[in-house]
Protein backbone atom coordinates (compact mmCIF):
# COMPACT_ATOMS: atom_id res chain seq x y z
CA UNK A 1 0.00 0.00 0.00
CA UNK A 2 1.28 3.35 -0.39
CA UNK A 3 1.25 5.57 1.83
CA UNK A 4 0.09 9.58 1.33
CA UNK A 5 2.67 11.75 0.17
CA UNK A 6 5.15 9.14 -0.56
CA UNK A 7 7.22 9.39 -3.95
CA UNK A 8 6.37 6.98 -6.94
CA UNK A 9 5.05 7.36 -10.65
CA UNK A 10 1.71 7.11 -11.24
CA UNK A 11 0.55 4.40 -14.24
CA UNK A 12 0.22 7.59 -16.34
CA UNK A 13 3.39 9.13 -16.26
CA UNK A 14 5.07 5.80 -16.74
CA UNK A 15 2.60 5.30 -20.61
CA UNK A 16 3.68 8.99 -21.36
CA UNK A 17 7.73 8.31 -20.77
CA UNK A 18 7.02 5.22 -22.57
CA UNK A 19 5.61 7.08 -25.39
CA UNK A 20 8.15 10.05 -26.01
CA UNK A 21 10.96 7.05 -25.50
CA UNK A 22 9.01 4.88 -28.62
CA UNK A 23 8.59 8.02 -30.37
CA UNK A 24 12.37 9.28 -30.49
CA UNK A 25 13.37 5.67 -31.02
CA UNK A 26 10.81 5.02 -33.90
CA UNK A 27 12.25 9.02 -35.53
CA UNK A 28 15.68 7.35 -35.04
CA UNK A 29 14.85 4.28 -37.20
CA UNK A 30 13.51 6.31 -39.69
CA UNK A 31 16.00 8.78 -40.12
CA UNK A 32 18.40 5.70 -40.78
CA UNK A 33 16.45 4.07 -42.60
CA UNK A 34 16.18 7.17 -45.24
CA UNK A 35 20.16 7.57 -44.83
CA UNK A 36 20.46 3.79 -45.89
CA UNK A 37 17.91 4.44 -48.94
CA UNK A 38 19.87 7.89 -50.00
CA UNK A 39 23.36 5.99 -49.70
CA UNK A 40 22.22 3.39 -51.75
CA UNK A 41 20.43 5.35 -54.61
CA UNK A 42 23.59 7.58 -54.48
CA UNK A 43 26.02 4.35 -54.82
CA UNK A 44 23.61 2.81 -57.45
CA UNK A 45 23.74 6.32 -59.55
CA UNK A 46 27.89 6.20 -59.23
CA UNK A 47 27.95 3.17 -60.44
CA UNK A 48 26.07 3.84 -63.25
CA UNK A 49 27.74 7.28 -64.18
CA UNK A 50 31.29 5.06 -64.02
CA UNK A 51 29.85 2.16 -66.62
CA UNK A 52 28.55 5.01 -68.93
CA UNK A 53 31.74 6.70 -69.10
CA UNK A 54 33.81 3.38 -69.55
CA UNK A 55 31.15 2.38 -72.36
CA UNK A 56 31.47 5.94 -73.95
CA UNK A 57 35.22 5.39 -73.97
CA UNK A 58 35.46 2.29 -75.18
CA UNK A 59 33.56 3.53 -78.11
CA UNK A 60 35.46 5.74 -79.45
CA UNK A 61 38.50 3.41 -79.05
CA UNK A 62 36.18 1.31 -81.41
CA UNK A 63 35.59 3.73 -84.11
CA UNK A 64 39.15 5.20 -83.73
CA UNK A 65 40.08 5.48 -87.42
CA UNK A 66 36.77 4.42 -88.98
CA UNK A 67 34.38 6.75 -91.07
CA UNK A 68 30.96 7.56 -89.52
CA UNK A 69 29.69 5.21 -92.45
CA UNK A 70 30.98 2.04 -90.51
CA UNK A 71 29.19 2.63 -87.51
CA UNK A 72 26.01 0.92 -86.01
CA UNK A 73 23.72 2.88 -85.17
CA UNK A 74 22.46 1.11 -81.89
CA UNK A 75 24.09 -1.80 -79.79
CA UNK A 76 23.57 -3.49 -76.34
CA UNK A 77 24.40 -5.20 -74.20
CA UNK A 78 25.25 -6.50 -70.36
CA UNK A 79 27.99 -5.76 -67.76
CA UNK A 80 30.21 -8.83 -66.38
CA UNK A 81 30.36 -9.23 -62.95
CA UNK A 82 30.14 -7.52 -60.45
CA UNK A 83 27.58 -5.40 -62.78
CA UNK A 84 25.77 -7.77 -64.29
CA UNK A 85 22.37 -6.17 -63.46
CA UNK A 86 23.27 -3.05 -65.24
CA UNK A 87 22.10 -3.37 -68.53
CA UNK A 88 23.64 -0.90 -71.57
CA UNK A 89 22.31 0.87 -74.95
CA UNK A 90 24.45 2.44 -77.51
CA UNK A 91 22.88 4.53 -80.30
CA UNK A 92 24.56 6.50 -82.85
CA UNK A 93 22.56 8.89 -85.18
CA UNK A 94 23.41 11.20 -88.05
CA UNK A 95 22.71 15.52 -86.71
CA UNK A 96 20.06 16.81 -88.86
CA UNK A 97 20.63 20.34 -89.50
CA UNK A 98 18.17 23.07 -90.32
CA UNK A 99 18.44 24.83 -94.01
CA UNK A 100 20.69 27.69 -93.29
CA UNK A 101 19.17 29.26 -96.42
CA UNK A 102 18.44 32.80 -96.19
CA UNK A 103 15.81 32.28 -98.12
CA UNK A 104 13.86 34.93 -100.85
CA UNK A 105 12.91 37.54 -97.96
CA UNK A 106 15.87 37.90 -96.52
CA UNK A 107 17.83 38.31 -99.94
CA UNK A 108 14.83 41.16 -101.00
CA UNK A 109 15.40 42.85 -97.22
CA UNK A 110 18.77 42.92 -98.12
CA UNK A 111 18.08 44.58 -102.08
CA UNK A 112 18.71 41.93 -104.49
CA UNK A 113 16.32 40.43 -106.84
CA UNK A 114 18.61 38.12 -108.72
CA UNK A 115 17.21 35.16 -108.78
CA UNK A 116 20.61 33.51 -109.71
CA UNK A 117 21.67 35.04 -106.33
CA UNK A 118 19.02 33.23 -104.76
CA UNK A 119 19.94 29.72 -106.20
CA UNK A 120 23.60 30.12 -105.37
CA UNK A 121 22.91 30.95 -101.86
CA UNK A 122 19.84 28.46 -101.48
CA UNK A 123 22.83 25.74 -102.91
CA UNK A 124 25.74 27.43 -101.32
CA UNK A 125 23.12 26.81 -98.10
CA UNK A 126 22.57 22.86 -98.63
CA UNK A 127 25.96 22.05 -99.21
CA UNK A 128 27.14 23.90 -96.18
CA UNK A 129 24.06 21.65 -93.86
CA UNK A 130 24.48 18.66 -95.75
CA UNK A 131 28.40 18.71 -95.00
CA UNK A 132 27.85 19.55 -91.41
CA UNK A 133 25.63 16.92 -90.67
CA UNK A 134 27.71 14.44 -92.59
CA UNK A 135 30.52 15.23 -90.14
CA UNK A 136 28.38 15.43 -87.05
CA UNK A 137 26.65 12.28 -84.62
CA UNK A 138 25.28 12.28 -81.29
CA UNK A 139 26.24 9.51 -79.20
CA UNK A 140 23.76 8.15 -75.90
CA UNK A 141 24.57 5.56 -73.97
CA UNK A 142 21.59 4.94 -71.59
CA UNK A 143 22.49 2.28 -68.53
CA UNK A 144 19.39 0.47 -66.60
CA UNK A 145 19.37 -1.20 -63.64
CA UNK A 146 16.47 -2.99 -61.51
CA UNK A 147 14.93 -0.48 -59.00
CA UNK A 148 11.79 -1.96 -56.81
CA UNK A 149 9.86 -3.44 -59.48
CA UNK A 150 10.94 -1.85 -62.27
CA UNK A 151 13.95 -0.12 -63.60
CA UNK A 152 15.73 3.12 -63.16
CA UNK A 153 17.76 4.65 -66.01
CA UNK A 154 20.43 7.28 -67.02
CA UNK A 155 21.35 8.82 -70.46
CA UNK A 156 24.06 10.40 -71.59
CA UNK A 157 25.28 11.99 -74.60
CA UNK A 158 28.24 13.08 -76.54
CA UNK A 159 28.69 14.23 -79.58
CA UNK A 160 31.33 13.53 -82.28
CA UNK A 161 33.04 15.62 -85.16
CA UNK A 162 34.48 14.44 -88.10
CA UNK A 163 35.12 17.30 -90.56
CA UNK A 164 37.62 15.16 -92.44
CA UNK A 165 34.56 14.39 -94.55
CA UNK A 166 34.45 15.30 -98.30
CA UNK A 167 32.72 18.39 -98.80
CA UNK A 168 30.06 17.46 -102.09
CA UNK A 169 29.79 20.21 -104.76
CA UNK A 170 26.26 19.28 -105.58
CA UNK A 171 23.61 19.33 -103.19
Amino acid sequence: MVKPGSSGFTLLEVLIAISIMVIGVGTVLMIESNSMQATDKARRVTVAAMLAKRTMVQAEMDFEGKTFNDLKESESGNFESPFESYQWTRTIKEVEFPNLSPGKEASKLAGGDDPNANSNNDMMASMVTGFLSKGLREVTVSIRWPRGKGFQEMSVTQYWVNLNNELQLTP
